[in-house]
């Protein structure tokens, strides 16, 4: 059995940063900006907590785990698509009112 730092050193920077970006634009998929907005924030903050050196491994894992979590809900979530709230709208009226 593998010591924790043997597992730890498995996982590149490389390997997690491109994770990190596979997080990202697997959460751009989602047609409801709210799951979108919701997905970027939650890997953002799970991405800036701070790991002991023993357990990257395990999070590496778990991310890989929730990469295809994303992309299924992300699939689906484009096979029920609803209509673009306004704030997604191309044509929002300036931020003082109605357009004049």
């Amino acid at each position: 059995m593998s010591s924790p730092s043997t597992a730890a050193a498995a996982v590149s920077r490389t390997d997690i940063v491109r994770l990190y970006r596979a997080l990202l634009t697997a959460g751009r998929g989602f047609a409801d900006y709210n799951f979108r907005a919701h997905a970027r924030r939650r890997v953002v903050e799970t991405f800036r907590e701070e790991r002991d050196p023993g357990s990257v491994a395990e999070a590496y894992a778990f991310g890989v785990n929730q990469l295809g979590v994303v992309r299924r809900q992300a699939t689906i979530s484009r096979m029920y698509e609803a209509a673009p709230l306004v704030i997604e709208s191309p044509g929002r009226p300036p931020a003082g009112g109605a357009p004049q």
